[in-house]
């Protein structure tokens, strides 16, 4: 080979290498978001890494895994068949594809991987259950109770989530874009607080960013309020260093309504000090002295698992609570309500 061919060939050596490192320095940012909980943002780095052509077993998996998060389930369902055809021995991503399924309202389809999940995890009890779903799906919707579900003419093409009510109208979350005379959020990096009320028997306000709070640019996940709803509770996610990287960390703050405005937050004792685990979904008993959340703190039982918190004589708070293997299981106990009557509902 002549030195102009070496050359050449020491070239596209150095540009391979330097595209490889392009994309696995892409890999590792796109894990950061989705091991953060970032998911929307997370898709968009593993589709740009997918369409460089970057080879990588987790790759598709992730893609679908976040898909799934954001309720995207018809990309989700592509991308997961797709996982499972490149990996047919990764029990999690059957298990994940029926989910999937089940969401679009394949039972078949569900039943087929809960089926196949099952044979290599044949201990685990959310197969058991999901199968028996599936299997009873006809019985169960026709033993449904009677009742009509309408969407609000409030809603957005993006995600609105966890509506509380307060005096008379509801306070939610939403990504949706907003923008008001000071600034413009993106709806695909923050969610933000709204209340909207009945302008008569069926149509609702337009949504209002909630007003006076300090933080609502980084406002996440679920309000909930207290002292006849001059106290909030809320969570934020906060930057925590991790190694020589960041992760998103959710913690928990109030603020008091004061003359119309809300009181600077203020963090409250129970979040992680060293950003090792989440504090999310608040839900306040009626007097603000009782908190239950969801947490993914070492010792439960796996996933998010539902706590309760209660401030002692001090007006302190005491000690975080599992509710134990009643209500926690392997999978995710998120979103508490505590009803007047002391009633807990959540998901599962």
């Amino acid at each position: 080979m002549n030195i102009r061919g070496s050359i050449l060939a020491l070239l596209v050596f150095v540009l391979s290498t330097a595209n490889l490192a392009a994309q696995k320095i892409t890999m590792l940012k796109g894990d950061a978001l989705y091991e953060s909980g970032q998911f929307q943002e997370a898709a968009s780095v593993y589709t740009e890494a997918l369409q460089n052509n970057y080879k990588d077993d987790a790759l598709l998996g992730r893609l679908a895994d976040c898909y799934r998060h954001t309720g995207q389930y018809d990309l989700s369902s592509i991308y997961y068949r797709k996982a499972i055809r490149d990996d047919r021995k990764n029990p999690q991503l059957q298990y994940e594809y029926a989910l999937v399924a089940m969401s679009l309202g394949d039972y078949l389809l569900a039943l087929e991987s809960l089926e196949d999940y099952q044979k290599q995890m044949p201990n685990d009890a959310r197969a058991t259950a999901f199968i028996d779903w599936c299997e009873n799906i006809e019985e169960r919707s026709e033993n449904d109770p009677l009742m009509q579900v309408t969407a609000l003419s409030m809603n957005s093409p993006d995600n609105d989530l966890s509506p509380v009510i307060r005096q008379r109208g509801l306070v939610f979350s939403s990504d949706r874009a907003v923008s008001d005379d000071l600034w413009t959020i993106s709806a695909s990096t923050q969610q933000n607080v709204f209340f909207t009320e009945p302008t008569s028997n069926i149509g609702w306000s337009l949504p209002a960013l909630l007003g006076g709070h300090e933080t609502r640019a980084k406002l996440k996940g679920p309000v909930t309020f207290a002292a006849n709803g001059q106290r909030i509770f809320f969570t934020t996610e906060t930057d925590a260093p991790v190694a020589s990287s960041k992760r998103k960390v959710s913690k928990a703050f109030s603020s008091d309504l004061n003359n119309g405005v809300w009181s600077k937050p203020e963090e409250l004792s129970f979040n992680s000090l060293q950003s090792r685990y989440h504090v999310k979904h608040l839900t306040a008993t009626a007097d603000g002295n009782t908190l239950f959340f969801s947490s993914d703190m070492a010792g439960g039982q796996g996933g998010l698992d539902l706590y309760v918190i209660t401030k002692n004589k001090e007006g302190d708070w005491g000690h975080p609570r599992n509710l134990g293997p009643n209500i926690n299981t392997a999978g995710d106990e998120v979103y508490p309500s505590v009803h007047a009557d002391g009633t807990l509902y959540f998901s599962s």
